[in-house]
């Protein structure tokens, strides 16, 4: 069977239901009102954060192999759509559907309504019979747990676990419009998301990028510190509770973090961080920004729950403080995903 790539018009408004929260770079790498095909055999499956990748091999008119792309959304999503890290392997013959990329380099963006919508598929190479639609169970996102004590018995309260990113559906991830002064709008009015680093050069995406993100995390408290760490880029903050102040003078992209607590909340207060956007749609902070996490539970009746108040100031860039925010149900038996990003096909 010859492999086929078909290239379909669509009305834009049909994508108009795809989330705010898409892949960074996306309108403006790839043409939302354009949807193609591809067919080919896989030659890698990455299941890794900050988005997942599928690479195919695609015979072109000549019989020499293309390699095309197709990236797709951090490794959270497909977990709650019910995909493991097995779900295709190398050597199967897949077709996928996602955007064009504008540049007309061989990559497509794979976006929620293609996973969910049963559009992508394993077939026969031999006669394109279907072999099965790639999907999976979707997990139990609200595990019946038994909800843990709210204090520890040092007194202070009980915010250790693991908690889970929920479907941005639910209504519980808070992301407020940044008002900017005069120079950060300026940078804001020239932001190209086509040349984000994170996304041109796999550059390590740091703690201004995850901390809002629709990512797990997990929390350790002990005495003196307390561990915070981050799906969304492997990290782990070690947070001393006692004040001490920093090693080095150096600015980085997790910065210089103190923690105490206040009744039943953490709050952290994170300085010297690196400048740069705070996702795909730019949002730039100087390296005068401060951050300041405050995280206490937020129980219903049936599950445990961790919230998070996230406040930024900027007096460089920002003419307000900037609020986001989310909340989180715990979670047992969970593995965050490796982070491996591989570099987007430009040609």
């Amino acid at each position: 069977m010859s492999i086929r790539i078909i290239l379909l018009v669509v009305i834009f408004a049909a994508f108009g239901s795809l989330p705010a929260h898409a892949h960074h770079a996306a309108t403006a790498t790839f043409d939302t009102s354009q949807t193609m095909e591809i067919e080919g055999y896989v030659k890698e499956f990455s299941f890794n954060n900050p988005h997942v990748t599928i690479t195919l091999g695609i015979p072109d008119e000549s019989g020499m192999q293309e390699e095309w792309v197709a990236s797709a959304p951090a490794v959270a999503g497909f977990r709650r759509w019910g995909w493991t890290g097995d779900m295709i392997e190398e050597g199967q013959y897949v077709r996928l559907v996602g955007r064009t990329a504008r540049h007309g380099g061989p990559m497509i963006l794979i976006e929620r309504g293609d996973i969910e919508g049963g559009k992508l598929l394993e077939l026969n190479p031999d006669d394109g019979s279907l072999v099965r639609i790639l999907e999976g169970p979707k997990p139990d996102q609200t595990p019946e747990l038994g909800i843990p004590a709210l204090w520890l018995e040092n007194g202070k309260p009980n915010l250790t676990g693991t908690f889970l990113a929920l479907d941005p559906a639910a209504g519980q991830n808070i992301r407020t419009r940044a008002e900017f002064t005069a120079a950060g709008q300026t940078l804001q009015d020239v932001w190209d998301p086509t040349k984000d680093p994170a996304y041109t050069e796999c550059a390590p995406q740091g703690l201004i990028r995850v901390v809002t993100a629709i990512q797990s995390v997990r929390i350790t408290q002990r005495d003196d510190y307390v561990i915070v760490a981050q799906e969304g880029n492997n990290s782990q903050r070690l947070i001393y509770l006692d004040g001490r102040g920093p090693a080095t003078e150096e600015h980085s992209i997790q910065g210089h973090s103190t923690a105490h607590y206040e009744g039943d909340t953490l709050v952290v207060e994170t300085s010297q961080l690196l400048g740069g956007p705070t996702g795909g749609g730019g949002n730039i902070l100087s390296d005068q920004a401060t951050l300041v996490e405050r995280y206490s539970r937020s129980d219903d009746a049936e599950h445990a729950s961790l919230a998070a108040d996230i406040t930024f100031t900027d007096p460089v860039n920002l003419a307000t403080p900037w609020k986001a925010g989310w909340s989180k149900y715990m979670t047992t038996d969970y593995g965050f995903a490796d982070t491996e990003c591989h570099l987007p096909s430009l040609n």
